[in-house]
């Protein structure tokens, strides 16, 4: 995968027209030949020549974006359902994308779903799940839930979905929405291992910044977590509060001795799972003094030096 500040230094000025460049060729069969024009495309769509007049890297980005599907004809279905094709080129957009703006984001990815609906309805759900594959599988390392977003808010009122595929967009976005930075962290009780009640906003309230991880006790992910963080000294001011949001509170006690003994440890005493987003376990959030959310679901390694660790 081609992914890089070298991407968006263009120099000849080319602007692209249309969704395929040109014509609009009829949708082809899954088993009819490819067109000549799919039989001469590379496994990477060509990169759009961006206009010398534009000169920030940041607006160079955005018009690349914009026109990056413009070679792309999404009524061949051999380019356009296959897999490796198609990841490879929506990997190379996201390259592109996290140089622009949310602006020319949002331009984008109507474009490109204005350019895949027009494949039909096999093609646009294909891309759907390349989108769901790239930024919202935790294990993707392009995960990114600002730009998900951008796909979901579209996502959520195509009626190429169906009535189930938009509620169910409709339904992550919500999701995706809550709990997000510079927000007020969702309030919820906890019981601690001396068996007394707290609400999350009592702890964080005036004090230092707050760690906050959710996790379940028989999550292998979880534990191979908690290892690496047994040796972990947080830096003055920050607290640490882990919270197990499964009903099992015989396994919580049994695990409990597990953790260091100056972190909180908490069992959630209520459903957090809609309060907060929990694509995979353990989730950290970590909050300000005002329990204001700084990072969401961060990577471990974003997380630890974001706090000084």
């Amino acid at each position: 995968m081609r992914f890089g500040a070298e991407i968006i230094l263009f120099t000849v000025a080319l602007i692209w027209t249309g969704c395929s460049g040109g014509p609009k060729s009829a949708p082809a069969d899954a088993g009819a030949a490819p067109t000549a024009r799919a039989a001469d495309m590379p496994g990477e769509l060509p990169l759009p020549e961006v206009p010398d007049s534009l000169t920030e890297p940041s607006a160079r980005a955005g018009y690349a974006i914009e026109h990056f599907w413009d070679e792309m004809d999404f009524g061949n279905r051999r380019l356009s359902l296959d897999t490796a094709f198609m990841e490879q080129n929506f990997a190379n957009f996201l390259g592109l994308a996290a140089m622009a703006g949310h602006d020319a984001r949002s331009v984008a990815v109507g474009r490109l779903m204005d350019c895949a609906a027009a494949g039909g309805r096999e093609p646009y759900e294909f891309l759907c799940g390349v989108v769901e594959k790239y930024l919202a599988d935790p294990n993707s390392p392009m995960r990114d839930e600002d730009m998900y977003m951008v796909f979901l808010d579209r996502m959520a009122v195509d009626d190429l979905l169906g009535e189930a595929g938009r509620l169910r967009a409709a339904h992550r976005l919500a999701m995706a929405s809550r709990n997000r930075p510079g927000m007020k962290a969702a309030d919820f009780a906890y019981i601690t291992r001396d068996g007394k009640r707290h609400r999350l906003h009592e702890g964080t309230a005036g004090s230092g910044a707050t760690l906050l991880m959710f996790y379940d006790p028989d999550c292998e992910r979880c534990k191979a977590v908690l290892q690496a963080l047994q040796g972990l000294r947080l830096p003055e001011g920050v607290r640490m509060i882990a919270v197990d949001v499964e009903d099992d509170r015989s396994l919580w006690e049994r695990g409990i001795d597990a953790f260091p003994p100056q972190w909180t440890v908490g069992l959630a005493a209520e459903t957090v799972d809609e309060l907060y987003s929990l694509p995979a376990l353990p989730v950290f959030y970590l909050l300000d003094g005002e329990g204001r959310v700084v990072l969401k679901d961060p990577p471990v390694d974003r997380l630890l030096k974001t706090i000084g660790c």
